[in-house]
């Protein structure tokens, strides 16, 4: 089995589970502050002759690496451990073979500890750069190293977020027998002694991973599409073909990292949450709105919900943050809640959003057209994708429904959707079209639920709705659907905190209606 990026175990396991909220500015910056060994920071590759050391490197949160040359590790131990008639002693630091990470101090004048491993001075030359390292090393002995620092990763808004320490938090991997469509779902323990704890980026391209039983992986990465935040990686540095992807995006001092893939006849999705400690101050000014109300901004409620926006509709509560909807909660359940991330906001191109249910598990990955509504939606829980297309004036006019296997038209005149039909994928003919008027009077709030008043079967994409995500709603109340035969369907009735419907079927009638509360 080819081995992730985050995986470890001897099943696909992942390590993470994604973010809630976004914190960065109006512009999409991420700034988490300079990482305190930033100007120090650099792979050094190890030049000297019969040199014990491959190369050593010092990470821009404080954390080094050593890598140890196979065959002057291996005689240099055996000669010091010879003379000392014991062992080598144990280190605190993490290791694996040859490779030996761990944190180190500033001593001041070049001079720096390495944790269970002994200190190092960088030698200056006359060009200004680092020309030589001076090991001091009570396992390794003492030696003069020529080396020369290896280029690095250009400074951007990404790469400065990138590169640093990271802590792992959580994880999660969803998992799919293709053969079957039986679905598994593995949780992050940090208990266990296989799972990885921590991680380092570095701008000289290098990727660290230790894990609880102190051991420690070392690959390397770097960008293949940085404005969608997709790094390339590998794990064997000489063979850059057996690389894989994931795609990254950041929320204050939190990074998701997302990876998928399928692999004999399994579909896997991995989602990764990091958190560091380097933090920016929050600046951003505070407009003196609760969060709970409307707050003046370019948001996507804010854009289709200009008046007051739904407290609650149809047994659903929405809980809103920022000018963004950030949870649905089913009334009779509870526990069962949607929650909406955007990573957009942070700089990251795909998925622009992230809809999860059932405590964590992805549900919807969404990316925006240049409007900002959802152009394709990618439907975890049915493998599938839907695809949508919108008028100049953000209405939904086309969709070609990846679960049902439809494609539907909705046709809008002066504001209001007055028909929608749908035929089957390969097919021309009509399988079913409804048509629909209104009355004179604004629906100021935007009440619409595709499946239920205009048949649209959207099942779970529909919330998307509510979040500003889908298009905007017909400018007048909705009075009266026809069906495929032109006879009456509904009737509807608006009335101060519910929607009403009378239904007519094959000479029955029947009512019903959708409550709603509005925000204060």
């Amino acid at each position: 089995m080819k081995k992730t990026f985050f995986g470890w175990m001897a099943f696909l396991f992942c390590v993470a589970i994604g973010f809630t909220a976004c914190s960065d500015d109006e512009n999409g910056t991420i700034d988490l502050g300079t990482p305190p060994f930033e100007s120090i920071s650099g792979l050094y590759t190890v030049t000297s002759s019969g040199s014990p050391y491959e190369s050593i490197e010092l990470g821009a949160s404080g954390n080094y690496i050593v890598v140890l040359d196979n065959g002057g590790y291996s005689a240099a131990v055996a000669k010091r451990t010879a003379l000392m008639g014991k062992k080598a002693p144990q280190t605190r630091a993490a290791q694996s073979g040859n490779i030996i990470y761990g944190t180190f101090t500033d001593l001041g004048d070049g001079r720096y500890q390495l944790e269970d491993f002994g200190t190092i001075e960088l030698v200056i030359g006359s060009n200004g750069q680092v020309t030589g390292i001076e090991v001091d090393s009570d396992r390794y002995g003492s030696t003069s190293l020529g080396v020369q620092k290896e280029p690095t990763v250009a400074d951007s808004n990404m790469t400065n977020a990138l590169c640093r320490t990271w802590r792992v938090v959580g994880g999660r991997e969803i998992g799919t027998d293709l053969s079957t469509g039986e679905k598994e779902e593995y949780e992050y323990d940090p208990e266990d002694p296989d799972a990885m704890k921590e991680m380092m980026f570095s701008k000289s391209g290098t990727y660290v991973a230790t894990y609880n039983d102190n051991t420690v992986d070392m690959g390397h990465w770097r960008w293949k599409d940085e404005g969608k935040g997709i790094i390339s990686y590998v794990w064997d540095a000489e063979a850059w073909e057996g690389y894989a992807d994931a795609t990254i995006s950041f929320s204050g001092n939190t990074a998701t990292i997302y990876e998928k893939g399928e692999e004999d006849g399994y579909r896997y999705e991995m989602y990764t949450t990091l958190e560091t400690d380097e933090i920016a101050p929050d600046d951003t000014p505070d407009d003196g709105t609760d969060e709970d109300n409307t707050p003046a901004g370019d948001t996507p409620m804010y854009n289709v919900f200009p008046g007051k926006w739904l407290k609650t509709f149809d047994g659903y509560e929405f809980v809103y943050k920022n000018g963004f909807l950030v949870e649905i909660i089913d009334e009779d359940e509870p526990t069962d809640i949607k929650e909406f991330e955007y990573n957009y906001l942070t700089g990251t191109v795909y998925p622009d959003v992230y809809v999860y249910e059932d405590q964590g598990s992805m549900e919807l990955a969404v990316t925006l057209n240049a409007q900002g509504f959802a152009e394709t939606v990618e439907d975890l829980d049915h493998n599938c994708t839907t695809t949508f297309t919108y008028d100049a004036d953000g209405h939904v006019i086309a969709i070609k429904d990846g679960r049902e296997e439809r494609n539907y038209t909705l046709t809008w005149e002066n504001g209001n959707l007055v028909r929608t039909s749908w035929t089957r994928f390969g097919e021309t003919e009509t399988a079913y079209s409804y048509t629909f008027d209104y009355y004179d009077t604004e629906d100021e709030y935007g009440i619409l639920k595709y499946y239920s008043m205009f048949n649209v079967d959207l099942e779970e994409i529909q919330y998307l709705y509510h979040a500003g995500l889908l298009g905007k709603a017909p400018a007048n109340q909705l009075r009266t659907e026809y069906g495929n035969d032109g006879e009456m369907n509904r009737r509807y009735t608006w009335e101060n905190g519910a929607l009403t419907y009378t239904e007519y079927n094959s000479g029955a009638t029947s009512t019903g209606e959708y409550p709603y509360t509005l925000m204060d």
